[in-house]
């Protein structure tokens, strides 16, 4: 396997994961079982949550979140 799985952030991936979730279950509420229109809300709502999580200051949050990757560091 050319992806060495113990140098995965877990904490990390289990974030983003949610994020998909929850922006799945919202776009599909939203979107009133659309499919499209459904696909099109998770995706921006995923965007906006991904860019909120990775670019907003942590300097005022706990210190296992300021711990977790950020590319905007």
């Amino acid at each position: 396997m050319p992806v060495d799985l113990s140098t995965v952030n877990w904490t990390y991936v289990a974030i983003l994961s949610v994020f998909v979730f929850v922006a799945c279950l919202l776009g599909s509420i939203i979107s009133f079982k659309r499919k499209v229109a459904a696909a099109i809300i998770a995706a921006v709502l995923f965007a906006a949550g991904f860019v909120f999580w990775t670019y907003y200051p942590r300097e005022n949050f706990p210190d296992a979140i300021k711990s977790l990757p950020s590319s905007a560091r």
